[in-house]
């Protein structure tokens, strides 16, 4: 049965902060897969338990079980919504890089940039497809002199959080917040007092209430869409805007640069 349609069926059986949650449902629609259950719980005013109840009620195991099927719905619609694909996928990387530009706050670049120029040791934290994103980072980073040290090993991830000082910066890619490995690695950095920069999708996620400096994206990406490009696209414009940031100010970047390409070149046959 449709998600809407069991929403609306047994609507008179709910309770008043249920009917809450319907309503928003109703009134959000689709967009409801690119939720937390935390954001949902203050934008509607109601306990997450609460919530758990309403899902349980209409049919589901949970909210992250009623988005999947949400999603589910939802990628049948666009399947036979959009027969010219390339245009659709054109238009999802463009409205991703804008609308994550439009949530940049230029104070909190500014701070992160000083945080990365002033670190003895620069950590990156990502897991999965956002784990592709820090090594991106990882190389640019180098190239202009600055080095970093990641690991796509969640166990080796630990133990750079291990050995990190208040000297240091931690730098974490994770778009839902709640990546286990990467909340993991980041709290025990900040045990140890150093310095965290996210990068998240959710501000109200677990990972975000460990920055010293949040930075936000805007890459959607629904519970059947794990490692999307678009959504890796806006950890990557953030990266970018990080390193040339980093480059302007240090004043010797575009020498290590150089350095850097003539060690290359000479490998080249």
């Amino acid at each position: 049965m449709n998600y809407m349609l069991r929403v609306n069926t047994l609507y008179p059986t709910l309770s008043k902060s249920e009917k809450k949650i319907a309503d928003y449902i109703k009134k959000i629609d689709n967009e409801i897969i690119y939720k937390t259950m935390q954001e949902v719980s203050k934008e509607v005013d109601v306990g997450e338990a609460t919530i758990m109840r309403f899902c349980r009620k209409i049919g589901f195991d949970g909210f992250q079980d009623l988005k999947l099927e949400i999603a589910k719905q939802n990628t049948f619609s666009k399947e036979q919504e959009y027969e010219d694909f390339t245009v659709h996928i054109a238009n999802n990387m463009c409205n991703t890089i804008n609308e994550t530009k439009l949530a940049i706050n230029q104070e909190l670049i500014n701070q992160a940039i000083e945080m990365i120029l002033s670190a003895k040791n620069l950590y990156l934290f990502g897991s999965g497809a956002s784990g592709t994103v820090a090594l991106e980072l990882q190389q640019k980073f180098i190239r202009y002199g600055k080095l970093c040290h990641f690991t796509t090993d969640s166990h080796f991830q630990l133990m750079h959080a291990a050995l990190a000082t208040s000297k240091d910066v931690v730098i974490a890619f994770t778009l839902s917040g709640g990546t286990v490995d990467v909340f993991e690695a980041v709290s025990l950095a900040k045990k140890n007092n150093a310095q965290v920069i996210v990068v998240t999708n959710y501000m109200l996620s677990p990972v975000a209430s460990l920055a010293d400096c949040l930075l936000l994206t805007c890459g959607k990406e629904s519970p059947l869409d794990g490692g999307s490009f678009a959504a890796k696209l806006s950890q990557l414009y953030i990266s970018d805007v990080l390193v040339t940031g980093y480059a302007l100010k240090y004043k010797d970047s575009k020498k290590m640069k150089q350095k850097c390409a003539e060690a290359v070149i000479t490998k080249s046959i």
